[in-house]
C-alpha cells in the first residue's frame, strides 16, 4: 500500500512538471552596478554588459553595430573608446552616460551622430577618423558643454559643413564653432 502511495506521487510529480504547473524559481533580473573594463569585439559580448552602470577602468568597443547594450551605462572610470567599427551610426544606448575619464570615438566609418547630449564630465576628449560624423546628424551636444581637452580632427563630414579641426586644451573654444 505504502509503494502504491509512493508511486502515485511520483507520477503527480512528474505530471505537474510535464503540464507546466510546477513552478520554476525566477530568474534573477538584478542590475550589475559595476562592471570591470576591458575590449569588446562584437555585440554578443556587449550584450555581456547590459545592466551595467559604472565601468572600473577602461572600456574598448570595436567591432559592433549597436550600443543599446550600455542603455543604463552612467560611468567610465577610465578611458570609453569607441572603433573600429564599419557599421555602428549612432550612439544610441549612451543616454545615460555622465562622465568618462577620456572619451575617444576613433576609425568608426559609418557614424553619423555622436549626440552625447547628458555627458558633462570628461578630462579628454578625442573625435579622430570619422569620415562620416555630421554637425547636422548630431555632434557631441554635451561634450562641447564640458570644460576638458579636445581633440577634433580627420573628420571629413566635419570639414565639409565648416567646422574646424581643433586641438584645444579645453572645449569653451569650440561653442562658437559647433
Amino acid at each position: 500500500m505504502e509503494q502504491n502511495k509512493l508511486l502515485v506521487a511520483v507520477i503527480a510529480l512528474f505530471a505537474g512538471a510535464c503540464s507546466g504547473t510546477v513552478q520554476q524559481p525566477a530568474a534573477s533580473h538584478a542590475v550589475t552596478t559595476s562592471c570591470a573594463g576591458g575590449t569588446i569585439r562584437s555585440d554578443a559580448e556587449l550584450a555581456e554588459l547590459a545592466g551595467c552602470q559604472t565601468v572600473v577602468g577602461d572600456l574598448q568597443v570595436q567591432g559592433v553595430t549597436t550600443l543599446d547594450s550600455l542603455h543604463d551605462l552612467r560611468h567610465v572610470t577610465g578611458t570609453l573608446t569607441v572603433g573600429p567599427t564599419r557599421a555602428l551610426y549612432e550612439l544610441s544606448g549612451l543616454e545615460q552616460l555622465r562622465s568618462v575619464g577620456a572619451l575617444v570615438l576613433e576609425r568608426n566609418e559609418g557614424l553619423l551622430n555622436a549626440s552625447l547630449s547628458t555627458l558633462t564630465d570628461a578630462r579628454r576628449v578625442r573625435i579622430t577618423y570619422n569620415p562620416r560624423l555630421s554637425k547636422s546628424q548630431g555632434f557631441v551636444d554635451g561634450v562641447s558643454r564640458t570644460s576638458c581637452q579636445f581633440e577634433l580632427s580627420h573628420n571629413l563630414g566635419l570639414r565639409a559643413e565648416g567646422v574646424e579641426q581643433v586641438s584645444r586644451p579645453s572645449s569653451d573654444a569650440l561653442l562658437g564653432r559647433l
